[in-house]
């Protein structure tokens, strides 16, 4: 392959992440975070199947798939094959299969595999992720798994390891059938072993204590076929745990009578115990346990086999049953390796993985790296055919360093593996990134497209309306606002002093302004309570400069305003109480509504006779309207007193002028800005924020 990454570069990405959660720990600022430019997929880059198994064989991988830690669905997504999904009815997927399926196995027993990686790897914390953040060094890892471990987040099994603990777990398992699953185990005493354990009972114990019964169950039960698979598995364990020796377990069902998996196997008991170990000795199992338990810290003096098998899953650093069953059906017993690297890091908080570590704990940790290969290949020595040669530099256990031949197969494996998670990525995050991108953009553009409403409302309704009719000095002295042949009609009582009146209306165009600099940039969390009548209803009527100018048309449009509640005036007797957000700011929201109405009536409607009448009529929600809360809100109506022809046909006018985008092509739409206005003011009054003025739902 060309351009193959160096694995510097996933030691800096390692770095780098640590650098940003330790950030994200302190609360520093995102500015801080360092971006990495976005690359671009270079025409069609479809995956080619066969090219694909192609490398999948040159570079000795038996199979496995990519994993995708998912937000959405608190979990991993695991990539291994569409079909197995579907059949398992597991969660449906629109991602592009990665198509590494494992080679040389009937289709009845691969299925069996691909269920057990699904079913072990369904907690919002994998043990992947477990495993590759696990802090220090493991007591059941090479010093050079360590190293890829801590530099390059790379997590390695041996096949020496595997085997290891595939034959503990399945010796133990053994125990378990004889003993009981509670019987107590004691580390220096075997024989102390007597509770007796019925052997249909081997099974439930398993799947229960692998922590996988649950899901096991329902997607065996879901599938004739599968069930059925599971069953001979049952049998398979049962029979063999009851009628097969020890030996007969170690060479037939995991190969240790061949060479390599012997030698291997021997080496890395040697590494945690510095001694050989014969598996011809009758107390092999029992050997083998003594050397797991005395790598757990604290040793125990005693516990149940339940636990024993608890503890054997916790320090294994793979998923046991689907490699207990990968070498079991595996014809020729070949070495495997067990590989797991982040090949994707999302240095953004908001698409991050979070997890819950521990249940008992309610903190969440983040996660950069949300895309993991998860594959079994072939040992390095095993590919290149040389038994000189092993993983680390010197050929030792014991040393950290990595040869070079191993170093070169994993920046091939890590270029491989980006070459087919880069879809993934373009596909689901970067496009992702975009439409938020765009959203963004959108949001921005509907909040300056008010914003623009809001001013030039401003400047016609009262710039040119009202504010016009004030300038001259001469006509102020002599203008009596509260006089009775005045357009706005009212029964409260008015202060005719022209500078109080001055005042008065300088006061309301100070909120005014704050208001329209508070919905524009922000959305109100606090509320006030304000009576109807005494406070919203007479603080408008004092504002006499306003009301006689607003209709554009003086003496021609003659009106007054009722505050009604369910048809029934509004006094000082039956006043009540509403909230209104930012206190005076929502009473300028609710008049902003008021002025705009009385402006459309004096200029659409040309049945201007006598007084018109306006109405402001709060009710009760009611039940067949859809919305959540109902008895937190009033409804409003305002209507004036003109009778109109062809209402019909106006309400669906109307109605979709209201529905109609407030942008188009990303500019302000030229008409019924009034309308706009008021759809603002509404969505202000109700706490939200005012891009909600655009989905059809705000209606």
């Amino acid at each position: 392959m060309n351009n193959i990454p160096p694995l510097d570069y996933r030691e800096f990405l390692v770095s780098r992440k640590r650098v940003i959660l330790e950030k994200i720990n302190n609360n520093t600022s995102e500015d801080d975070f360092l971006l990495f430019p976005v690359r671009e997929r270079e025409g069609n880059e479809s995956i080619n199947v066969d090219k694909i198994k192609g490398w999948q064989n040159k570079l000795g991988i038996l199979g496995g798939g990519i994993s995708l830690l998912s937000n959405a669905e608190n979990g991993p997504l695991l990539l291994y094959s569409n079909e197995v999904a579907r059949k398992y009815k597991i969660i449906n997927r629109n991602f592009e299969y990665i198509p590494t399926p494992y080679l040389n196995y009937d289709q009845a027993h691969l299925e069996l595999i691909d269920l057990c990686f699904f079913v072990s790897r369904t907690t919002p914390h994998p043990e992947f992720v477990k495993n590759i953040s696990r802090n220090g060094k493991s007591d059941f890892e090479y010093p050079f798994q360590f190293s890829l471990r801590e530099k390059y987040e790379i997590l390695h099994c041996s096949a020496g390891e595997i085997l290891f603990f595939v034959l503990l777990w399945r010796y133990t398992l053994s125990l378990i059938n004889k003993y009981g699953i509670e019987a107590p185990y004691n580390v220096n005493d075997h024989d102390s072993i007597t509770e007796k354990h019925h052997i249909s009972e081997l099974w439930i114990n398993i799947v229960e204590k692998d922590g996988i019964a649950k899901q096991l169950i329902e997607w065996t039960n879901s599938n004739e076929k599968t069930k059925l698979l599971v069953n001979d598995a049952e049998d398979c364990f049962v029979k063999r745990i009851e009628n097969n020796s020890i030996t007969a377990i170690l060479e037939e069902e995991l190969g240790l009578n061949e060479k390599h998996n012997k030698e291997e196997f021997e080496k890395y008991v040697r590494y945690l115990d510095c001694t050989e170990i014969n598996t011809d000795n009758k107390g092999f199992g029992s050997n083998l346990l003594k050397i797991f338990i005395k790598k757990i810290d604290p040793i125990p003096e005693s516990f149940t086999l339940a636990k024993l098998l608890e503890k054997i899953h916790d320090k294994a650093r793979f998923p046991i049953l689907p490699y207990y069953f990968l070498q079991y059906y595996d014809n020729g017993k070949a070495l495997k390796d067990h590989i797991v690297f982040p090949n994707w890091y999302s240095f953004d908080k908001e698409t991050m993985y979070k997890y819950q570590a521990k249940k008992d704990v309610k903190e969440f940790s983040n996660e950069p790296a949300v895309i993991h290969a998860l594959y079994t290949i072939k040992p390095v020595w095993v590919q290149e055919e040389d038994e000189n040669i092993w993983y680390t530099k010197s050929n030792t256990t014991n040393d950290d360093e990595c040869n070079s031949k191993f170093s070169h197969y994993l920046s091939e494996l890590y270029a491989f593996f980006s070459s087919l998670t880069r879809p993934i990525v373009d596909g689901e995050y970067y496009a992702r990134e975009y439409e938020k991108r765009q959203k963004n953009i959108e949001k921005q553009a509907l909040r300056a497209g008010i914003s623009q409403v809001m001013a030039r409302n401003m400047s016609h309704n009262i710039g040119s309306h009202v504010l016009n009719n004030l300038t001259d000095d001469k006509a102020l002295s002599r203008m009596d606002p509260c006089n009775s042949t005045q357009p706005y009609k009212s029964d409260e009582k008015c202060d005719s002093c022209i500078i109080q009146q001055l005042a008065i209306f300088n006061n309301y165009i100070k909120c005014r302004m704050d208001y329209l600099s508070d919905i524009t940039f922000g959305t109100p969390v606090m509320q006030t309570n304000k009576f109807v009548y005494n406070e919203l209803y007479k603080d408008f009527d004092k504002v006499r400069l306003m009301l006689n100018h607003i209709s554009g048309l003086s003496e021609n449009f003659q009106f007054k305003i009722e505050f009604k509640f369910e048809g029934e005036t509004i006094t000082s007797k039956n006043d009540f109480a509403v909230a209104l957000p930012n206190d005076l700011l929502g009473c300028q929201a609710f008049y902003n509504i008021i002025e705009n109405v009385i402006r459309n009536t004096a200029k659409h409607n040309q049945k201007k006779e006598g007084v018109t009448i306006f109405t402001i009529n709060f009710k009760e929600i009611s039940n067949d309207t859809n919305i959540d809360d109902k008895e937190s809100y009033y409804e409003v109506e305002i209507y004036d007193s003109i009778p109109v022809d062809n209402i019909k046909e106006l309400v669906i006018s109307q109605n979709e002028k209201i529905n109609d985008s407030v942008l188009i092509d990303n500019e302000l739409r030229p008409s019924s800005l009034g309308l706009l206005e008021m759809k603002a003011s509404a969505s202000y009054l109700r706490k939200m924020d005012i891009e909600n003025v655009e989905p059809k739902i705000f209606y």
